[in-house]
């Protein structure tokens, strides 16, 4: 199985077991991905703090056991779960799973590096 159909599998198990939780259906993001990033910075409030990117990600992560699932997911794409050396591997793929780990790592941080000073409800 390669890792293209093995990320394929996963998030299909990750859609069914949301709807088996009774979240909503998340909409289909436009085929256009200079449009869907533009929708997505439509979502970030002009004043978007540090406490404001904590809150979220424990919220979205932590609050619910589909975000467990999820996070766990995402972890075990970045490698968190393993060693990122293989034996062997050529130096572009190292550089490539270390990629990978330093996303997982830079969500981890953010889950943990509770910010200094009160977090304020956010802005939507």
């Amino acid at each position: 199985m390669t890792a293209g159909s093995r990320r394929l599998r996963a998030l299909v198990r990750i859609a069914r077991l949301l709807r088996k939780t009774g979240a909503p259906e998340p909409r289909p993001g436009p085929s256009d991905p200079a449009a869907f990033f533009a929708e997505l910075g439509r979502a970030v409030p002009a004043t978007y703090t540090d406490a404001d990117q904590y809150r979220d990600f424990r919220r979205t992560f932590m609050a619910h056991p589909a975000g467990k699932r999820v996070l766990n997911t995402l972890f075990d794409w970045g490698l968190l779960h393993s060693n990122s050396y293989r034996e062997g591997a050529s130096t572009r793929d190292v550089l490539v799973r270390e990629g990978r780990r330093y996303m997982a790592l830079r969500i981890l941080d953010a889950l943990n590096a509770e910010p200094t000073g009160e977090a304020d409800e956010p802005t939507e």
